[in-house]
């Protein structure tokens, strides 16, 4: 259906409506954006990613982020305001996989499952302290100590999973599971890293 051209500061100029739900404006779909993304960190509580909570709601969160990429692939949007949907929907891709993982490990018998958990959720906890540009987030109440402390739970989860290693070098599973927890922990360090290097600089 034509529409005759309009331009506020919030839209583009644009000469069709497509998509089955009806053109959504520049302010609308960065508010689509923002209410995904609190939805998604409503799942983090301490230093805890509640990822039975995300499962059960996992359909609705899938839907959500669904319709705002039918938009996006149907509307005219900004650099920036893509950056913001693509950062999005890479924390609702590493909170799935995170959950995914972590209900299975709590399930497993597999001596040191719990320590993969902790990596994972290490990552989990890191990833979400970034913002929609996928930066360090300044405006969150004690970033640099909330950063360290992720830190130091990961060493210190390394360690004890070392130190249990070395007792159960003989299991069945410690091969496998070595090497989850090795690529689990270089992923979550590499978040870290990745945070640390955003410190604002003292003169």
């Amino acid at each position: 259906m034509n529409r005759s051209s309009k331009t506020t500061p919030s839209q583009p100029v644009y000469h069709e409506k497509r998509g089955i739900t009806g053109y959504v404006g520049m302010d609308d779909a960065k508010k689509d954006i923002a209410s995904l993304v609190k939805d998604l960190q409503s799942f983090l509580t301490g230093n805890k990613f509640e990822f039975r909570s995300f499962e059960a709601r996992f359909p609705g969160l899938r839907a959500h982020l669904a319709d705002i990429e039918f938009n996006f692939d149907n509307e005219p949007r900004t650099v920036n305001l893509r950056r913001e949907f693509l950062f999005a929907k890479n924390m609702f891709s590493v909170m799935t996989d995170a959950s995914d993982k972590m209900s299975r490990y709590a399930r497993s018998v597999f001596s040191g499952a719990a320590f993969v958990n902790q990596a994972i959720e290490v990552n989990v906890l890191a990833f979400t302290l970034q913002n929609a540009q996928g930066a360090l987030d300044l405006s969150v109440d004690w970033y640099e100590d909330r950063v360290a402390a992720l830190y130091r739970r990961l060493r210190l989860c390394e360690e004890e999973y070392t130190r249990l290693n070395g007792l159960d070098s003989r299991s069945p599973s410690s091969s496998g599971l070595r090497w989850v927890f090795a690529s689990r922990s270089a992923e979550a360090t590499r978040t870290l890293s990745t945070l640390m290097r955003q410190f604002p600089r003292v003169s």
